[in-house]
C-alpha cells in the first residue's frame, strides 16, 4: 500500500487485551476499520478534507463502547456486536 517501506504506517503494533470482551471487539472493530478504510471503503480515495483517520474510523464500523476512549469525537458508531436494552441514552 505504501511505497516507502521505512514509513511508520508499514509498522507491525502488537497489544494484549482481552478481545472477548467490550472493549476488545471496540478496538478490533475500530483497526479493522483504519486497515480497509482507504483501499476498501474509499475506493482508494483519501479521508474528506478536515477529518483524520481517527474521526473517521471511530464513527464508521466501530463497535462503540461507553467510557472506552474511543468517543471522544462524539461520534455515531454502529452496533453490529452487542444486543443492549434501549435506555433512552443510546448513542449508536
Amino acid at each position: 500500500i505504501y511505497p516507502n517501506s521505512d514509513d511508520i504506517r508499514t509498522d507491525v503494533k502488537y497489544v494484549h487485551l482481552e478481545m472477548v470482551g467490550e472493549y476488545g471487539i471496540s478496538v478490533y472493530t475500530h483497526e479493522t476499520t483504519h486497515v480497509n478504510d482507504r483501499a476498501i471503503y474509499l475506493g482508494g480515495f483519501g479521508h474528506r478534507e478536515g477529518t483524520d483517520a481517527e474521526a473517521y474510523a471511530q464513527g464508521m464500523l466501530q463497535t462503540p463502547v461507553t467510557g472506552s476512549g474511543f468517543d471522544e469525537f462524539g461520534s455515531l458508531g454502529i452496533n453490529m456486536v452487542f444486543k443492549r436494552k434501549n435506555d433512552g441514552n443510546q448513542w449508536y
